[in-house]
């Protein structure tokens, strides 16, 4: 399925021609079947920061994954910074811009900020899926779909900005963690698989860390 994509500000990008614009920076790795891509998040110091910007911080359960290539808006976006804004393309260059992204259904299990409600499923994107036999993917994104047999319950915290019908993770790394049965936060490490404990300093982070009132 192909979903329209008109929301990452403009970045500095160079590899592949189009896929580029749209906010990730790609490079062919060793393996043929394979391109390593870049992108840039905003940098939170610390979890209140991140929860302060989010539009939805949730407990989640993760339910089921499915990959969707993202399109640009045909008209071009609407923010100033957007490299599009204003120009209209063609649907093969639409397509030729599309950015592979893997989507997945959540259940939200707790709301500690925004309006969703517990029992509710989201969709959330995420950087990175397979398009013409080759694979895309974003070393700091910890898919949720390769890491729910890895969390216990299957149990996600996110910190999410929401973009139409879909939310995407504030930031890879900081906007998803692993939740312990104690409601601690886990650290998730797409390079290596690992999940942690997350800390900061001597103390352990638990979802309470992220609570808006």
């Amino acid at each position: 399925m192909d979903r329209k994509f008109s929301r990452r500000l403009a970045l500095v990008a160079t590899g592949a021609a189009g896929l580029a614009a749209f906010g990730y920076v790609a490079t062919r790795s060793r393996q043929p079947s394979i391109v390593d891509i870049t992108a840039d998040y905003p940098y939170f110091a610390n979890l209140d920061d991140i929860a302060a910007a989010a539009d939805a911080v949730v407990v989640a359960q993760y339910l089921s994954s499915h990959e969707e290539l993202m399109l640009p808006d045909a008209h071009g976006g609407d923010l100033p910074k957007d490299p599009q804004r204003g120009i209209t393309l063609s649907e093969e260059q639409r397509r030729d811009m599309g950015v592979p992204s893997t989507i997945s259904v959540m259940s939200v299990s707790r709301v500690l900020k925004g309006s969703l409600k517990p029992g509710e499923q989201i969709k959330v994107t995420q950087l990175g899926g397979t398009r013409d036999g080759t694979r895309f993917r974003e070393s700091s994104t910890p898919l949720l779909g390769k890491f729910a047999e890895k969390v216990p319950n299957k149990t996600f915290l996110l910190t999410l900005k929401k973009y139409g019908d879909v939310y995407d993770a504030i930031n890879p790394t900081m906007g998803i963690h692993g939740v312990d049965p104690q409601g601690g936060l886990l650290t998730l490490d797409a390079r290596d698989g690992a999940v942690l404990a997350a800390t900061s300093g001597t103390r352990r982070l638990t979802v309470e860390d992220l609570e808006q009132p």
